[in-house]
């Protein structure tokens, strides 16, 4: 499945899929319009990074990426979003650490986790 819809043409919604193997992942990171994974409540790190084209990988600016179901951010997730030219939208995580926030602030592109309940000053600051 995911190696047919990686060569679509436009934004491609997925968001009754739940999970993804490494490999979907993979695939799917070759999307290169808009892609919408909102029934994705959790997903290994090595998918994640896969799915964001994170692994080492340097590919210009695309479409934004949706994961608004993703519930939780461990910091190797957070590292992989961090190095992502993608605008990437993860509204479902309510809450983070620190040293995450911290990896969070150098990606370069539109980041939204308007699912966050608190900050601390360290977050901020």
């Amino acid at each position: 499945m995911a190696k047919a819809f990686s060569g679509h043409l436009s934004k491609l919604y997925l968001d009754g899929i739940t999970s993804l193997s490494v490999t979907q992942a993979e695939w799917l990171s070759k999307h290169d319009y808009g892609l919408s994974l909102n029934g994705i409540k959790s997903i290994t790190n090595e998918a994640l990074q896969k799915l964001l084209g994170s692994d080492g990988d340097e590919y210009e600016t695309r479409e934004p990426i949706f994961i608004n179901g993703l519930t939780s951010c461990s910091d190797e997730q957070a590292e992989a979003i961090s190095k992502c030219q993608r605008d990437v939208f993860i509204n479902g995580v309510t809450s983070i650490t620190d040293k995450q926030a911290e990896i969070l602030s150098h990606h370069k592109e539109i980041l939204t986790l308007g699912g966050l309940t608190s900050l601390t000053d360290k977050q901020i600051y």
